[in-house]
């Protein structure tokens, strides 16, 4: 049935109050812009695809590194292990001597047992181009504690000298031996204070350098340096004695 003018009018009225109601609802493009942005943030932060590939892309160079870095650290503690062996070895078949004297036969013998012990230093030796032994130091001393003054019998302070010596780092001839701190790095110079005493002992110094497999440019090489230090089992002291086909890896000091 046809409307009454009064119910168009208020129909009318309604529709304009509704679309100007809209209009002040409607917000300006300054605030409809952030609001925008919001939203976008607010999907993306919830999106899911592929987010385990990002995630390891971006952890995978640390994992990289810290499987480097143990491989690299293993290699180092087994080469310092070996290092060690090779020095106490040495010096267990020295000291086992009974005769109290050695020649250049056993000192060789001490020597080359580091191919069986170490037997890691002939493949790196052959990378590095080099005789294994010019990649790993093997030096031999014998060391006699003399009580100062020569009249002392209690309590005495000891000067350590040198009777004989072998190697490419040979512990000088004629020059004492100064006591050291028994965690101080091993040095030909020094000798832990603890060794001291009435006496010889046999000294076997030991040096490698390690060479990284990776981060060479990084790090470069790391020396391990051991020593080793016994005293004598069956004879006071061990001498060095010249014999035929002696071909000079040992020398015997002056005065003994």
């Amino acid at each position: 049935p046809p409307r009454s003018k009064t119910n168009l009018t208020k129909a009318l009225i309604r529709r304009r109050r509704g679309a100007y109601m809209r209009e002040l609802e409607r917000p300006a493009l300054a605030h409809a812009l952030p609001a925008k942005l919001y939203r976008c943030a607010k999907e993306f932060w919830r999106a899911r695809q592929a987010i385990a590939a990002t995630e390891f892309a971006l952890v995978l160079p640390l994992l990289v590194i810290l499987m480097l870095g143990s491989v690299e650290a293993a290699r180092l503690i087994v080469s310092a292990r070996k290092v060690t062996l090779v020095a106490t070895t040495a010096v267990e078949m020295l000291t086992q001597n009974g005769t109290g004297k050695v020649n250049y036969v056993d000192l060789h013998f001490a020597t080359d047992s580091t191919m069986v012990i170490f037997p890691q230093i002939l493949q790196d030796a052959a990378q590095k181009g080099l005789s294994w032994k010019n990649d790993i130091s093997v030096s031999m001393a014998s060391v006699v504690f003399t009580p100062n003054p020569s009249t002392c019998t209690s309590n005495c302070s000891y000067n350590a000298n040198v009777v004989w010596n072998s190697g490419p780092n040979k512990r000088t001839c004629g020059v004492l031996l100064v006591s050291a701190t028994d965690t101080a790095t091993p040095s030909n110079t020094k000798l832990p204070a603890d060794v001291f005493g009435p006496g010889s002992i046999i000294v076997v110094d030991v040096l490698f350098n390690y060479t990284p497999i990776f981060g060479l440019g990084l790090f470069g090489t790391i020396p391990i340096a051991r020593s080793a230090y016994l005293a004598p089992r069956y004879v006071p002291l061990i001498k060095y004695a010249v014999v035929s086909g002696d071909d000079g890896v040992g020398a015997e000091c002056p005065g003994y």
